[in-house]
């Protein structure tokens, strides 16, 4: 029961460190979305979701722009 309670408080310190730091990178975003996401809300799953999809286009738009640039 302690190490139960003491897992669950764990994971929602975790969680808030990562919400302070807005490290939306995609492991912890996949890492957020596999633990219970009751403590958080919806909400910050759906925004580090989106931030991470803008990253991910962000990231796809430079190599684009740049692997036109090499070739030319």
């Amino acid at each position: 029961m302690l190490l139960r309670k003491l897992k669950k408080w764990y994971l929602i310190e975790i969680k808030k460190k990562i919400i302070e730091r807005q490290m939306w990178s995609f492991p912890y975003l996949l890492f957020l979305l596999r633990i219970d996401t009751r403590f958080l809300g919806w909400y910050y799953v759906y925004m580090g979701a989106i931030i991470m999809i803008a990253k991910l286009v962000l990231l796809w738009g430079q190599m684009v722009v740049f692997t036109f640039l090499g070739g030319i």
